[in-house]
């Protein structure tokens, strides 16, 4: 499941907005620089939502270079009531993906986050005769539909959107799980077992007492 780091520190606004993203992704709701920061050193983002004006400082544009120091990959979109042009120019100059003006309708920004996630995958794998469907999370193998749980799958194409690079069991249970520390530690390694029996090709290496990563080129 994507991660999504949210910076607003309108309390009503923010639990209106976690609500409704709640259903589909993990989402760390943060007020302050350090807590971003703190979030950072435990958790991957494929996005952050950052609002820019904070306590009347510009906390959001200032958050940007942080979460890319961290991960580069981790798309930004910035929501404020700051609308002008010359606003919108700077914060996409500074690497903001997209600017979403206050009001907004949380559906409108659902759609940009789908937007934002669809530009970084292919919507299709192929890999010694499995076929991955990126958006739809289905595999395919010689025409058939190769059905995993749920855990099983987000592993899986966790590892497909991330391919080349490699996780610790640790790493990928903070990615994976809402509540990390009530996962047992073999927890990976298990589920990793139970795709190998399930796919016709072995297609995640193991790097021993390092990880696990999908090479795909």
């Amino acid at each position: 499941m994507k991660r999504i780091l949210y910076l607003e520190d309108d309390g009503k606004l923010a639990k209106l907005v976690m609500q409704y993203l709640e259903h589909y992704y993990l989402v760390d709701h943060v007020s302050t620089l350090n807590d971003i920061e703190a979030y950072l050193k435990q958790y991957h983002y494929d996005i952050a939502i950052l609002d820019r004006n904070i306590n009347d400082a510009d906390i959001g544009l200032m958050a940007i270079e942080l979460i890319h120091a961290h991960n580069i990959d981790t798309d930004i979109i910035i929501t404020s009531a700051y609308s002008t042009v010359d606003d919108k120019i700077k914060g996409l100059s500074l690497g903001a993906n997209d600017y979403l003006e206050k009001p907004f309708d949380v559906r409108e920004l659902a759609a940009r986050i789908n937007a934002q996630l669809r530009k970084k995958f292919p919507e299709q794998i192929s890999y010694k005769g499995l076929q991955f469907n990126m958006t739809n999370k289905q595999i395919h193998y010689e025409g058939n539909m190769i059905l995993l749980s749920q855990k099983e799958n987000a592993l899986l194409f966790f590892l497909l959107e991330n391919a080349n690079k490699l996780f610790t069991a640790q790493e990928l249970i903070y990615a994976l799980y809402a509540h990390p520390d009530d996962i047992l530690p073999n927890t990976i390694t298990v589920t990793i077992g139970k795709i190998r029996k399930k796919l016709p090709v072995d297609i995640i290496k193991t790097f021993k007492t390092r990880g696990y990563m999908i090479e795909l080129f």
